[in-house]
């Protein structure tokens, strides 16, 4: 797998230099990270433009290209036994995918649930995720009903993301039990219906002023944090 980018590059090397299989360069890199890059004994390629370009597929690689080992799933099992987990159900948009796994990660979300995506781009999520992918763990699942079967039985609740619901207040959250499940709905259609009826609570956020709707990694963010917050209250 091919990910790109003096931040990806770096991210990689302070964080998990066990994932690279090999560093690409096509520019010359600052003397003291050539340095490093060899002390940690990983194999370096140099390559033209055209090469680079064609690895990349056209992104802006800015002469820093990464091949690393295929990302690993978690254990769905291992998942179970989180307290906060989010569920997003048909997120397909590989940016917004990114900055959701940025915002959980920074949050402190345990892991991300990813069903009912008919694709799913690994490195893509490396790049918009700026290498957060890699600290947070994630299974893809295909089918959603099974998911909602499956943290049931392990005792989380399920909040829905909506246009309509209750507020995510400080009180509310509190009062909310241990293991708390957040399920978010695809960019345009949301979440289907056969999976809204398996809710427990349908949650929103009150705009000030009249949008259709914030954006699916937006609204992801700030309810993540309302949940973490009203935990703080909890203890």
């Amino acid at each position: 797998m091919i990910v790109y980018g003096k931040q990806i590059l770096g991210y990689l090397l302070q964080r998990h230099a066990e994932k690279i299989r090999k560093v690409i360069l096509q520019k010359e890199i600052d003397k003291s990270l050539f340095k490093h890059i060899l002390n940690l004994n990983i194999p370096i390629e140099r390559i033209d433009f055209k090469a680079a370009q064609a690895l990349a597929k056209g992104g802006n690689h800015q002469g820093c290209l990464v091949e690393i080992f295929p990302l690993e799933q978690s254990d769905f099992a291992t998942i179970k036994t989180f307290s906060s987990v989010l569920v997003l159900g048909g997120v397909s948009d590989t940016h917004n995918i990114g900055a959701i796994f940025r915002s959980a990660y920074a949050l402190g979300f345990e892991a991300i649930i990813l069903t009912e995506i008919v694709s799913f781009s690994y490195e893509g999520a490396v790049k918009t995720s700026s290498g957060a992918i890699f600290d947070l763990p994630f299974v893809i699942v295909k089918d959603g009903l099974s998911v909602a079967h499956e943290l049931k039985m392990a005792g989380f609740c399920f909040n829905a993301a909506g246009l309509h619901g209750q507020e995510l207040t400080l009180d509310f959250v509190a009062s909310l039990p241990p293991k708390i499940a957040l399920f978010m709905g695809s960019e345009g259609e949301g979440l289907r219906k056969r999976l809204i009826a398996k809710m427990d609570n349908c949650v929103t956020i009150s705009l000030r002023n009249l949008v259709d709707s914030l954006n699916v990694s937006v609204a992801a963010a700030i309810l993540m944090d309302r949940i973490q917050n009203g935990r703080k209250q909890q203890q």
